[in-house]
């Protein structure tokens, strides 16, 4: 049988790819670290740039009126005394010594930084809200000299992506895709790619948090897409009804356009390994590829997960994470990678054997291993609260109770091969590492999957230059690929991976 070896844009193994050229590009420090696991184990720095009453209810309290409930209240309600104190807060929050405990106690190698659409005095400017980018500098010299990665995640988009307080502003509709919200959204995510798009520890850019869909009442949305997000729009607009677009359908089609709008203002001015990463708000199957297909790669899907949010069940059953399982086995296997971006070991206390011992080490140890064995990772929410009594939401607090291990257990809890190969979806497309050749294997049991690819190969140790890729692709087994299917994969390389050598996998 013939085989072909075009690659759909968003492909796991163009994904292998851009972190063989993260591990190439990056300093030696910050290689090796790269290059060591594509498995990303981080924690949330929230609850600090982006303040969240439940998570720091002593500084509301003491510096506003009961009715504050998100930050804008706090810092509208509480004045200058409001303000002072959320600037000591920040101070004294998050420090080096934060960072030096992740990577050296905890053995971590990320972390996502939730921010606000004020993070920079120019977009804080006229409002109660206090920039937060000195902070942020801060964390990526921290990150540097302790090799971590940094994710910067838009957690608080102008004019609201959800509603919620967690957004910096809550009780209302999300409007952050109305023109002027819109465009200051796209004028933030510019921004903070300037600043920070090229820094060495820069893992990828988070381009809006758990998205809502708005009330179906509230009027249509689609009055400031460019004409690039008018384009995805139209090629994803029809459903398989008959032509018609839905309301629901419609709205997440302008949440795409949003996406491709923001990733052609920010792609150019970010490393070339960076990732963009897109939120599944709640919904793991949200975004297949040809959704995504005017969003240039390499894209990471963010999945959040808390077991807390749902009917209280046994801790045994909690601890076997079946829903988890099952949103991560149904995603569909040609859209890009999934991260867990946040979940936590909170449980109902009415759950029952919640008094009991151990179940925290167990359902750690489920919830990560799935995210490693499906996925790309996980971020725990979150690394520290400022509250007490609240350990399970407190990775910190967890590694010092012993509920989660310290760095050199985590590293022994990652998924072997065998494991990896054993538990995913047979018609999954696997990425595998071969430790004997140290090198990436993709390959597929669905004959749709890849066109009946059966093996391709990418090298990914950091020490091999990016220019001697060529020479680690093993040639498909059957010698009738054609120029055609060869400039097919350049083409996608290019166009997916700026500054990644095209390849031909042809004899």
């Amino acid at each position: 049988s013939s085989s072909s070896c075009v690659l759909p844009p968003h492909h796991p193994l163009l994904f292998a790819m851009a972190l063989r050229s993260c591990a190439a590009d990056a300093p030696d420090g910050m290689a090796a670290n790269a290059s060591s696991s594509t498995t990303w184990r981080g924690v949330n720095l929230g609850g600090w740039l982006v303040l969240e009453r439940w998570m720091a209810p002593g500084l509301f309290e003491e510096n506003a009126p009961p009715e504050a409930g998100d930050e804008l209240s706090l810092l509208r309600l509480g004045g200058e005394r409001a303000g002072k104190a959320v600037e000591r807060f920040r101070e004294s929050f998050v420090t080096e010594e934060d960072f030096r405990w992740l990577r050296h106690v905890a053995g971590l190698n990320a972390v996502r930084l939730p921010l606000g659409f004020w993070c920079l005095a120019e977009h804080a400017c006229g409002t109660p809200y206090l920039p937060t980018s000195v902070f942020v500098d801060r964390v990526f010299d921290w990150a540097e000299a302790y090799q971590l990665r940094v994710i910067l995640d838009l957690h608080g988009a102008a004019g609201s992506q959800n509603g919620q307080h967690h957004s910096g502003e809550g009780g209302g509709q999300p409007r952050w895709l109305r023109g002027e919200h819109r465009a200051t959204n796209l004028n933030v995510l510019r921004a903070w790619a300037a600043r920070w798009g090229k820094r060495e520890a820069f893992l990828g850019l988070g381009l809006g948090n758990e998205v809502a869909e708005p009330d179906p009442d509230e009027e249509r949305l689609c009055d400031g897409s460019s004409p690039l997000g008018r384009l995805l729009l139209g090629a994803c607009c029809e459903n398989e009804a008959g032509g018609g677009r839905d309301d629901t359908g419609g709205y997440w089609d302008e949440v795409a356009a949003f996406y491709a709008d923001a990733a052609a203002l920010c792609r150019p001015l970010l490393r070339p390994d960076a990732l963009l990463v897109i939120d599944t708000c709640w919904d793991a199957c949200r975004w297949d590829d040809s959704r995504l297909q005017a969003v240039p790669g390499p894209l990471l899907l963010d999945y959040h997960h808390y077991e807390c949010m749902g009917d209280a069940h046994p801790v045994d059953e909690h601890c076997q994470a079946e829903d988890l399982s099952d949103a991560l086995l149904e995603k569909d296997v040609l859209a890009p990678p999934l991260v867990i971006g946040e979940f936590s070991l909170a449980l109902q206390p009415e759950s029952e054997g919640y008094a009991d011992e151990n179940w925290q080490q167990r359902f750690f140890e489920r919830q990560s291993q799935l995210a490693s064995q499906h996925g790309a990772g996980w971020f725990f929410w979150n690394y520290k609260i400022a509250r007490e009594g609240w350990p399970h939401w407190s990775f910190r607090e967890c590694v010092e109770r012993g509920w989660i291990p310290a760095a050199a257990s985590v590293r022994s809890h990652e998924p072997s091969e065998n494991e990896v190969h054993e538990n995913s979806r047979p018609a999954e497309v696997r990425l595998l590492h071969d430790s004997s050749h140290g090198l990436c294997k993709a390959s597929s049991d669905a004959d749709d999957v890849l066109n009946d690819v059966t093996e391709v190969y990418v090298d990914v140790n950091a020490e091999v230059a990016t220019a001697d890729l060529e020479k680690h692709l093993v040639q498909i087994e059957n010698e009738s690929s054609t120029a055609e299917e060869a400039a097919s994969l350049q083409e996608a390389q290019r166009k997916w991976l700026p500054g990644l050598r095209c390849i031909p996998c042809v004899s």
